[in-house]
């Protein structure tokens, strides 16, 4: 008996039909219309994943292996992904929740503001993170006030920020 020697090519399309309905030839317009980038992240590859719904099976578009991954691991739940989105957000203070803060990170270097003491915790947090060198002492007279100096916003990797 001899072996049969199959086209990849056409078993990549027979593939596609079955598992999601699609053709290669539908592949590759959407490859060429996502320009080789994953839907999500924008990484460009020469190979992409077919994304679809698991409940409905529908086809939403092409992703790289870690994004589609990613999505399977949260069993296609938005509401998990927010979520998600939520908790890695939650150490970041967006700028427009603290005014202190919105100042702080728009000041230049040498430059110093008088802060209550919870900004003064959360621009000491977001200096850390971002690896700018800061200076922290308590404001002439006042227990609840702190003037907070910027040194520098040269990255050296956080690790090595003193607050003072």
């Amino acid at each position: 008996m001899v072996a049969r020697v199959r086209c990849p090519i056409k078993r990549r399309d027979e593939n596609l039909r079955y598992k999601y309905g699609v053709t290669l030839d539908w592949y590759h317009a959407q490859y060429e219309k996502q320009k080789g980038a994953c839907a999500i992240c924008g990484a460009e590859q020469d190979t992409l994943c077919v994304d679809h719904c698991h409940s409905t099976g529908k086809v939403r578009g092409l992703l790289c292996s870690e994004c589609n991954k990613g999505l399977g691991a949260f069993g296609d739940c938005s509401v998990s992904l927010r979520r998600a989105a939520s908790y890695l957000e939650e150490g970041r203070l967006p700028s427009s929740r603290n005014p202190d803060v919105s100042l702080f990170l728009s000041m230049s270097e040498g430059q110093s503001i008088t802060v209550k003491r919870k900004s003064c915790i959360s621009i000491r947090r977001r200096s850390y993170r971002e690896g700018w060198k800061i200076k922290t002492a308590r404001a002439y007279g006042s227990d609840d006030k702190f003037k907070i100096t910027l040194l520098s916003k040269g990255v050296d990797g956080g690790k090595e920020n003193q607050s003072t």
